[in-house]
């Protein structure tokens, strides 16, 4: 596991989940986003870091990249050599209604504002993309959010739920709307646990039913909430998922056949693996390696944090993250 820090200026232990979603749209939110125009051709807020910030502390997203990884069959992902951002991590994508990918991220510098959340759009299926401030209304933590994990929102529109301080000395979840993928409206707290600290959702469908993993501050054990519609989350239990390499982090739940895969991490594994589920409770362990981990002068250390969305083509995208300053 590592220790990730927030500009909230509070640090914990967790292995960076990256969120995730469905990539479906079902059910009905709670709440209404606010109304804003269609989505357009954008241009950049900031160009994103070259290369590591070796002053940043040692877990942060400083010491971070985001590279991408491509599949035919959703099963073995091949590295490109391409690279979203530096001083990035937790990612999570998915297509909009307009077809364009949005990546969402947790970045350290980020043009004005440092290790918050910001979104990549790319209009080309990931060969190149736009970076983002988002823009939070309603939202009372400044730009203290963190570890991004968007879905379809039911009836319209993204949901994007982040990790911030909820008051009293704790972290939790909380969720916005948009219609551009940009600007979203507070909707409020999505998951919280008395006396803890859920962190680094990963939101998904299965069957009617809404689940969120999450870590926490203290161990490997993920917390499992579960809800009808995806606006507040009842605590449901603990879950640990156990696959070859160790105990895993539930990163980005996909869509594959009848059930859902979700994939995963561990470390000291350095592999991307996956399990699969038909009900969202019972997990099981994939053989295999979905992306194996090779040292380049890209790739360090090992990959975490994957996010899967499905091209044009029937291909498949993953954004994962890997060191950058090893």
């Amino acid at each position: 596991m590592t220790k990730r820090v927030l500009a909230i200026g509070l640090a914990w232990v967790a292995a960076a989940c990256g969120g995730g979603s469905s990539g479906s749209s079902s059910g009905a939110g709670g709440g209404a986003a606010t109304p804003t125009p269609a989505p357009t051709a954008v241009s950049s807020d900031f160009t994103p870091p070259s290369s590591a910030d070796l002053s940043s502390p040692a877990e942060s997203p400083g010491r971070f990249r985001i590279g991408l990884a491509t599949s035919s069959d959703g099963l073995t992902f091949t590295t490109t050599g391409r690279v979203v951002s530096e001083q990035a991590a937790t990612p999570d994508v998915i297509r909009d209604a307009s077809g364009r990918l949005l990546l969402y991220y947790t970045g350290w510098r980020l043009g004005s504002v440092s290790n918050t959340a910001a979104v990549a759009i790319s209009e080309d299926e990931g060969r190149s993309w736009v970076y983002k401030n988002l823009v939070l209304s309603g939202f009372t933590n400044g730009t203290n959010y963190g570890d991004p994990d968007v879905i379809d929102r039911p009836g319209g529109g993204l949901r994007l739920f982040l990790t911030t301080s909820i008051g009293g000395g704790r972290l939790g979840i909380v969720y916005g709307d948009s219609t551009d993928g940009v600007r979203f409206t507070y909707g409020g707290v999505a998951a919280s646990v008395d006396g803890d600290d859920p962190i680094d959702s990963a939101t998904f469908k299965v069957g009617s039913t809404w689940h969120m993993l999450t870590l926490n501050t203290r161990n490997i054990i993920m917390f499992h909430f579960i809800a009808a519609e995806p606006s507040r989350f009842t605590l449901l239990g603990t879950l640990l998922l156990e696959g070859a390499g160790g105990a895993h982090v539930g990163a980005h739940g996909y869509e594959s056949g009848g059930g859902l895969r979700l994939f995963s991490f561990a470390l000291p594994d350095r592999h991307i693996r996956s399990f699969t589920t038909s009900d969202g409770s019972a997990w099981t362990a994939e053989d295999g390696i979905r992306l194996a981990f090779a040292p380049t002068a890209i790739d360090r250390a090992y990959f975490k944090d994957p996010a899967v969305v499905r091209l044009r083509d029937g291909s498949h995208l993953m954004a994962y993250v890997t060191r950058g300053d090893e």
